[in-house]
């Protein structure tokens, strides 16, 4: 199955949109599981944002790393496919009051704890 790596970045964030999250503490990995791609996601604080940071295992001869820089209101997404016209698992980091919120799309049988933890 062909895995790709999709970023995409929203400029508002909506609070509705964090019924199925979890809060991310600084340089605090924690494991992500995507299907059957697999890794670690972390963030640093920096001047100009949150510096976002996920390596994924994909079963390629290399891993796939990810990164990001968030602004306050700004998000990012990894989304995984899962076959031809079914949806991608994702998980969306979104920098939002000072904090890093990570939301699950409902491909999970446990939306908070299934996909990150």
């Amino acid at each position: 199955m062909l895995k790709t790596l999709t970023l995409s970045t929203a400029l508002t964030a909506s609070a509705a949109g964090f019924a199925n999250a979890q809060i991310l503490k600084p340089i605090q990995a924690s494991t992500i599981d995507l299907g059957t791609t697999h890794g670690t996601a972390y963030f640093v604080p920096e001047p100009n944002g949150y510096h976002v940071i996920a390596t994924l295992d994909t079963g390629a001869s290399v891993p796939v790393r990810f990164d990001a820089t968030l602004a306050d209101g700004q998000s990012a997404k990894i989304s995984v496919p899962t076959g031809l016209g079914q949806p991608a698992f994702e998980i969306t980091f979104t920098r939002a009051a000072g904090r890093l919120v990570v939301r699950r799309n409902n491909l999970y049988s446990d939306p908070v704890t299934a996909s990150f933890h």
